[in-house]
């Protein structure tokens, strides 16, 4: 089965964890053959594709996050 190349942006309700959201944001990609799946939490923009890692995706979101960091988007 092809890949699409759709990308999809999501909102989260408020109180939901990164790992949470990057979890949910995987399978919706899967679950619908998308591309990527982008969302902004806290301030950083994430995309997270069919192949994500979730540990990777949420350690990388915390990077991002640190005070200093220039980095204001990752992709996973």
């Amino acid at each position: 089965m092809r890949k699409s190349n759709m990308e999809v942006h999501v909102n989260f309700l408020a109180g939901t964890s990164i790992e949470d959201a990057c979890t949910e944001a995987n399978a919706y990609a899967v679950k619908n053959n998308l591309a990527i799946v982008r969302f902004d939490f806290n301030g950083i923009s994430c995309a997270i594709s069919q192949r994500c890692d979730v540990l990777k995706a949420c350690e990388k979101f915390h990077e991002a996050l640190k005070e200093g960091s220039e980095r204001k988007f990752f992709v996973e």
